[in-house]
């Protein structure tokens, strides 16, 4: 929102971080309007930095995380995984010191070993899952 009334007036570059979801390139239809949301900001920041050498976009792609606030909503998911808060700090504060090019997404999450290739596109399977976590 504040983008577009500043870029005219730059006289310095711009630099804009946004975060998203792993899953959000799959089109998952239990968090379609989150995703949608995440993805249209995705395309304008790449557009913002297609169009003006000033600004530069990182895009931060996030496993679950951490928080208290997910702990309450998903208390009976396997945290085993989820990235902490700091974690997703020390793996993108580099990242963010040194954006040289006009869009960049990078996907940060701790490696489950357990993972499978098609694990975000078993809609039926996701579902499942989430709601057992949340129930």
């Amino acid at each position: 929102n504040i983008v577009e009334p500043i870029k005219g007036r730059l006289d310095c570059g711009l630099n804009l971080v946004a975060f998203g979801s792993l899953s959000d390139k799959y089109g998952v239809p239990w968090w379609k309007s989150y995703s949608d949301s995440k993805n249209r900001l995705r395309e304008y920041m790449r557009q913002l930095g297609l169009n003006d050498s000033r600004i530069k976009s990182l895009f931060l792609n996030l496993s679950s995380i951490d928080t208290g606030n997910e702990r309450v909503t998903r208390p009976f998911a396997d945290k085993t995984f989820w990235i902490k808060p700091e974690q997703v700090v020390a793996k993108s504060v580099d990242l963010i010191a040194s954006m040289h090019f006009p869009y960049i997404e990078a996907d940060i999450f701790n490696p489950d070993p357990e993972f499978k290739e098609g694990y975000y596109e078993d809609f039926e399977a996701l579902k499942k899952k989430w709601l057992r976590e949340m129930v």
